[in-house]
Order: C-alpha cells, then sequence, then structure tokens
C-alpha cells in the first residue's frame, strides 16, 4: 500500500472534521484491529446529514447541508473512497442528523 496515499486519506479526513465542526470542538479517532483487518473512526461534531444520505456525500459536487454556505461539496470524499477501495477497505459515514456530527470508518486489510 502507498503510505503516502493512505496519509493524504486520513489528513483529509481529519481536515474536514475541523473544517466543519464548532470553533474548539473535539475530533475523536480511535483506532482497533478486527481479525486481520484495521478499522480507524473519526468522529466530529460537524455539519452531519440526514439519514438515508450516507452514500450521497460520497459522489462528486453533490451537498448534503441544508445551508449550503456551510458546505461547498466538492472531489475529497469521492477520491478518498476510490482510493481507499483501491487498497481493498472500504469507508462509510454515520450521523444522527443535521447538526449532530459524522463518523467516518475506514476499514483497511492488514498485511502483517
Amino acid at each position: 500500500m502507498n503510505v503516502k496515499l493512505l496519509q493524504k486519506i486520513f489528513h483529509y479526513l481529519f481536515d474536514i472534521a475541523l473544517k466543519y465542526a464548532p470553533l474548539n470542538s473535539e475530533v475523536e479517532v480511535t483506532v482497533e484491529k478486527v481479525n486481520n483487518r484495521l478499522m480507524v473512526h473519526v468522529k466530529d461534531a460537524g455539519l452531519g446529514f440526514e439519514s438515508g444520505q450516507a452514500e450521497q456525500i460520497f459522489t462528486t459536487f453533490n451537498s448534503v447541508s441544508a445551508n449550503e454556505e456551510d458546505y461547498a461539496p466538492g472531489i475529497g470524499l469521492y477520491l478518498t473512497r476510490q482510493i481507499i477501495e483501491r487498497f481493498g477497505g472500504t469507508i462509510i459515514a454515520e450521523s444522527a442528523g443535521l447538526n449532530r456530527g459524522v463518523t467516518f470508518t475506514v476499514e483497511l486489510k492488514l498485511y502483517r
């Protein structure tokens, strides 16, 4: 696995977690090993999204925010998912609703 790509993935996830979360809020990162898989959870207190919109945030140039001024959609999450899947991993997003934060879970195969 290309370590630089992996660094960029997590840098991007941390960046959006901080960018869209309220000032001075915390970003929680947990890492666990489940069987032969590495699970990384990045949880923020940011914009969040409504039920049923999780897949939409991984498409290009789509916004799930009720306030378009709060969120400028791009291709970052789309590319993040493409890179993770290229290496046999997955990424999912979960939220309890608008303004209730997001938890991104990245699952990667461990080779050692």
